[in-house]
């Protein structure tokens, strides 16, 4: 009687061929039924064991591969030994077969398909690359605002000792000193938010802290006329100090405005331009060169 071997590499494709079935039609009905029909139309090889047509092979191999097609896309892979027994070796999907043309066709959408998404991942990459290269530059800018803002204040802090040590010695010069203090207090009300630095917001700021700037070049110009005070040590290290911070002030406003040009810059270059429009990252106002604005009060002792 003849016999029907199953080898353990047809019996795993067989296996293959189930969960493949499964995973596609997510029914496991369908997926059985194949199953059960390949090993019904094996053991029909039992009574016809030369049903298969045979295979194409190389003229060293002794063996005669016959195939038997069951339900169009597969074949069962099998030869009759010397005992007659029919050796199945494996369950073939005729349309993994490089010569159908069907199967080339799905190859090649394969093909698209893997280049389409790695073209989509690296255009991804570059994008989360862009984003993020802008919001560092963008928290540049913050910072470098934060940094000026802390300078201004460092120089609003000073004013009260300042103009309170030239009150002792200038009781006359009422004018002036109101009119630093006046200044101060109207620069200190103004804030602007680094995430909404337009021009005409920055533009005020900078009025503001002009004319807290002016209104010290005056105080400072009066003091030529009191000796006892200009050599009051307090005084004196009020005006390093205030010297100091005047020019850390201009640091900081270069610093700021380098940061905000480069900003600029990049958010308009093309293709950054694009993702600066889709995701908020707005041009940045920067300081404005005005005359009698960037100059440090004249400090001499």
């Amino acid at each position: 009687m003849t016999n029907i071997v199953w080898t353990q590499s047809a019996l795993q494709t067989l296996e293959l061929v189930y969960l493949q079935t499964l995973q596609y039609t997510e029914n496991e009905r369908i997926a059985a039924k194949l199953h059960n029909k390949l090993i019904k139309e094996a053991e029909m090889l039992r009574t016809f064991p030369n049903a298969g047509n045979i295979l194409n092979t190389s003229e060293r191999v002794t063996l005669c591969y016959r195939a038997l097609v069951v339900d169009t896309n597969y074949k069962l892979i099998y030869y009759v030994d010397a005992n007659k027994d029919v050796i199945i070796v494996t369950v073939w999907d005729v349309r993994q077969n490089p010569d159908n043309k069907n199967y080339r066709i799905i190859r090649n959408m394969k093909k698209s398909i893997i280049i389409i998404l790695a073209v989509v991942v690296i255009l991804v990459i570059w994008a989360v690359s862009v984003y993020n290269g802008l919001v560092t530059m963008d928290e540049n800018v913050s910072g470098q605002w934060a940094n000026v803002e802390t300078q201004y204040q460092r120089r609003a802090d000073l004013i009260p000792n300042l103009v309170n040590t030239v009150k002792g010695y200038a009781t006359h010069e009422k004018e002036t000193l109101e009119g630093v203090v006046a200044a101060r207090s109207q620069a200190t009300q103004i804030k602007v938010d680094a995430a909404d630095l337009t021009p005409e917001k920055l533009a005020q700021y900078q009025k503001a802290q002009g004319a807290v700037t002016s209104a010290l070049g005056k105080l400072l110009a009066i003091t030529e006329n009191y000796p006892d005070l200009k050599a009051n040590q307090n005084f004196l290290e009020l005006q390093a100090q205030l010297e100091g911070t005047e020019n850390r002030i201009n640091v900081a406003r270069k610093n700021f405005n380098d940061a905000a040009q480069a900003y600029n810059t990049n958010i308009r270059r093309f293709p950054k331009n694009i993702f600066a429009g889709m995701f908020g990252f707005d041009k940045k106002a920067y300081f404005e060169a005005e005359e009698g604005s960037e100059k440090a009060p004249k400090v001499e002792f």
